[in-house]
């Protein structure tokens, strides 16, 4: 698992609960064969989960967090193979962001 590459502050609600969270987002590269090894908890992973490829995220219809992250993807082996500090993607409140009002994908990685 690499370093910290992004972060960034959320403001979300959840089953009527307000959360004001402080998130960290770092870079793991595995093999078809290491997801298939793998075994996600329920408790890991409460709304499910999914591995994706830069491919996959670029294409998807589905709401990712942080917003975009394919395109974000390509800037990361300077930030890490440089020990660069992580890039500050901003504040962010996704119950008004009208981009965010689709279905939440949570990324497990």
């Amino acid at each position: 698992m690499s370093p910290v590459v992004w972060t960034r502050q959320a403001i979300f609600s959840v089953d009527g609960q307000t959360f004001d969270q402080y998130e960290e987002y770092r870079l793991a590269r595995v093999t078809a064969d290491d997801v298939r090894e793998m075994n996600v908890s329920m408790e890991e992973a409460r709304y499910g989960h999914h591995w994706w490829s830069t491919a996959e995220l670029a294409a998807t219809a589905e709401s990712v967090r942080p917003k975009k992250m394919a395109s974000l993807l390509p800037d990361v082996p300077a930030t890490v193979d440089l020990g660069r500090a992580p890039v500050y993607l901003g504040n962010f409140n996704e119950d008004t962001d009208p981009e965010q009002r689709t279905r939440t994908v949570n990324t497990v990685g």
